[in-house]
């Protein structure tokens, strides 16, 4: 399907309450810091949500991320598929969200991780290869193209390989804007950590025999941590940084968050340096890109200010340039893109 007739079929849908056998009500969620985020509150006539979710209510410590690989369909993900799926959310390609299963019960996202999650599907239909003058989705045949945009549309798809693909629809910006709000309402409510892993760490797949790992993990993870043989969703083919910023996350180490993060589900901001606690003692902080910077003393470290904040650094030509926040590596490691022109790095240590 083109992207722009499903585009269109998401905005249609905005006014209306209804579509096929599912309706919904809308509700206000708090968001800290902002406006509350408008949840459309999914039902499906004459099927329970028991038939497609676990309805013991259960604690949340992670949200999982995925993609539809699809066209925003929602009886797929309310017991209409043949294998038992489902999700929390589908967010559409407008940027509105869609609770299909109550954050309290389990849906049936993420197989093994599903007990303490929450499941987001963002609608996209994920890998394209080329036929012709034509970016073709996987529901292609031999006998029929599904088109989904031109090769001369080179907003709608880029080129980044990952899982054995090369191509990837792009998120909408409206995708990215809906998407960071919903995590901040989830969660704020139910007191997750604003964190993701850092980029070398972000697509490393899941111990799935150590019971510790679902046990300690906070924060925000990806289908491919948990199904690395099976799914490439969500890959480096999205902007990255650009989810962290509307989303306010902070990358940290999400196994074992330090003190310094637990209270990000909170924070009307967020997206700082999240600063070290625990550790050996005497255990420094180490600062990498560009130049460096070494603090010795307890263990906990934080960057601010300057360089190293996440704000902007003006180049040599006078632009505005981004630069990513500080990520904390470890009890005692802390990395920082340092900038063009000249600042400062200030480092606090207990």
């Amino acid at each position: 399907m083109l992207w722009n007739k499903v585009d269109q079929r998401w905005k249609d849908r905005l006014p209306k309450d209804r579509d096929g056998d599912v309706s919904w009500k809308t509700e206000q969620w708090p968001v800290p810091g902002e406006d509350p985020l408008e949840v459309r509150v999914c039902t499906r006539d004459k099927v329970k949500v028991s038939s497609f979710a676990n309805c013991n209510e259960a604690p949340r410590t992670s949200i999982v991320l995925h993609l539809t690989c699809g066209y925003g369909n929602f009886t797929g993900l309310m017991g209409g598929s043949d294998h038992s799926a489902s999700a929390h959310f589908l967010l559409g390609r407008c940027g509105t969200p869609y609770l299909l299963v109550p954050t309290e019960y389990t849906a049936w996202h993420a197989t093994w991780w599903n007990n303490n999650s929450i499941g987001i599907e963002v609608d996209n239909i994920g890998g394209l290869h080329p036929v012709g003058d034509d970016m073709c989705s996987e529901y292609s045949s031999k006998d029929k193209k599904d088109v989904y945009c031109k090769k001369s549309e080179t907003d709608c798809f880029l080129e980044k390989t990952f899982g054995g693909t090369k191509y990837w629809a792009t998120l909408t910006e409206a995708q990215y804007a809906g998407l960071g709000k919903l995590v901040k309402a989830l969660c704020f409510k139910h007191k997750i950590p604003r964190i993701i892993p850092p980029d070398d760490l972000r697509y490393k797949a899941f111990d799935k025999a150590n019971p510790k790992v679902r046990q300690n993990y906070r924060g925000i993870c990806t289908h491919v941590n948990i199904d690395p043989a099976r799914r490439a969703d969500i890959g480096p083919y999205i902007d990255w940084p650009k989810l962290i910023a509307y989303g306010g996350i902070t990358e940290a180490d999400c196994y074992n968050p330090p003190d310094s993060v637990a209270q990000t589900w909170n924070d009307p901001k967020g997206g700082a340096a999240a600063a070290a606690s625990g550790g050996a003692s005497g255990a420094g902080a180490g600062a990498s890109g560009g130049a460096g910077a070494g603090a010795s003393g307890g263990a906990g470290a934080g960057a601010s200010g300057g360089a190293a904040g996440a704000g902007a650094s003006a180049g040599a030509s006078g632009a505005e340039e981004k630069l990513p926040p500080p990520v904390i590596i470890d009890s005692h490691t802390l990395k920082v893109r340092v900038g063009k022109r000249g600042g400062r790095i200030c480092l606090s240590v207990k």
